[in-house]
């Protein structure tokens, strides 16, 4: 069953901070770093039960995408995606992921190159590089 026409999307206020940590920590994302006016809120009645952030830097990138677990697979990260996607003014989004099968569903395809290295500063000098599980998607404006 889809909520979609239950679901209020909307950028996050400052005031919302502590549930997006909270959903976050959920699926123990960290999103200290992320400005809480870049994240998009799902809301149904009233009641945060999504998130996820756009960020755009030199690249544009979809991050940090949660859903409360009594409200998954109902849409609404799926419709997270979309509204981030919509600020996009570039080409291409990026997201850096262990859930490919998701991001395929909003249109994101798997890359090899550019490697992780020249996307993200973080990936550079992070220790589990060689070994990550996670995958790098493109969504690509047509």
């Amino acid at each position: 069953m889809h909520l979609t026409e239950d679901i209020t999307i909307c950028q996050a206020a400052a005031d919302d901070r502590t549930a997006i940590d909270s959903l976050l920590s959920t699926y123990f994302l960290d999103g200290q770093d992320l400005d809480t006016g870049n994240f998009l809120l799902a809301r149904v009645d009233g009641k945060v039960v999504g998130t996820v952030a756009f960020v755009r830097d030199y690249i544009e990138e979809v991050h940090s995408v949660a859903v409360h677990p009594s409200f998954r697979n109902k849409g609404i990260g799926s419709l997270l995606v979309s509204s981030a996607l919509n600020f996009s003014s570039g080409s291409a989004v990026y997201a850096r992921t262990t859930a490919s099968s998701f991001f395929r569903k909003s249109g994101f395809i798997e890359v090899i190159i550019p490697s992780r290295k020249k996307l993200w500063d973080d990936c550079a000098c992070c220790e589990y590089l060689e070994n990550c599980s996670q995958h790098v998607m493109v969504w690509r404006r047509e």
